[in-house]
């Protein structure tokens, strides 16, 4: 508060010249109104990028595509598999819009080959014929199948801001490891830190996961409630059990 001009008009005035305030507040405004993506991907020296990703997002008047398909088009228009060099910026409410999380990213990595997922319990092949070919199937098929829907619903994520606690939808188990771990999968999945996720998390969240829905089953009509649901984290765990870095191990200092 004390490098704020307090008798500015403007309300972004933290000692900025009037051409960079107004460029703010224009900004802000484009977010307010839902004319760029949330998060945004802000690329540095490539105005090309900048332009098109604006273009994109905005070329479909009924709809608003999310953050995955958005990447998906900027790889297609530079025919690139990676991206390099952009601030990730995360916007919280729309009122009153404010960044709640911001990042350079040296190197995003879009293609994901060796996440497959196996029928060990059978499902019909409805899950094994569902490819993982990138990180955002990933975030779909295995970190939102983990959470039972909840951690994103089309372009609603849920990495930030308030959970309302809803016994309707979350259990008690569902909604503490979503937010003790949401952080760790929005790094893994948005910035291709893929230290975010050891071993050990990813085990701790599929076995309080499988026996939660163990724990709610309910046994109606000739039918478990949550057979598919267990069977299909089951499949995920065995598939994936190599799949995310093992903790590393701490050594013995000699004295």
């Amino acid at each position: 508060m004390f490098l704020k001009h307090h008798t500015s008009p403007l309300e972004y005035n933290y000692r900025v010249d009037g051409k960079v305030a107004m460029q703010l507040w224009r900004f802000f405004q484009l977010q307010q109104n839902k004319q760029i993506p949330n998060p945004v991907p802000i690329f540095i020296d490539e105005e090309e990028l900048n332009s098109n990703m604006i273009s994109i997002f905005n070329s479909d008047k009924d709809r608003k595509m999310g953050h995955a398909e958005i990447i998906k088009n900027i790889l297609s228009f530079t025919n690139k598999k990676e991206l390099q060099n952009y601030y990730l910026i995360y916007f919280q409410g729309t009122k009153g819009s404010r960044v709640i999380d911001i990042d350079f990213i040296p190197l995003f990595k879009y293609e994901e080959k060796d996440a497959q997922i196996t029928e060990v319990f059978n499902l019909g092949g409805t899950q094994e014929n569902k490819k993982i070919e990138n990180v955002f199937d990933l975030e779909n098929e295995v970190f939102n199948k983990i959470f039972n829907g909840q951690l994103k619903a089309e372009t609603w994520l849920k990495y930030f801001g308030e959970i309302k606690y809803d016994p309707k939808y979350l259990t008690d188990t569902t909604y503490n490891q979503l937010l003790r771990y949401r952080q760790s999968i929005y790094d893994f999945v948005y910035k291709s830190k893929r230290q975010a996720i050891t071993s050990l998390m990813f085990d701790e969240m599929m076995q309080k996961g499988i026996l939660d829905d163990i724990l709610h089953d309910e046994f109606k009509d000739g039918k478990h409630s949550k057979e598919y649901a267990i069977k299909e984290k089951l499949n995920i765990w065995f598939s994936l059990y190599n799949f995310f870095q093992t903790q590393p191990k701490k050594t013995e200092k000699k004295w």
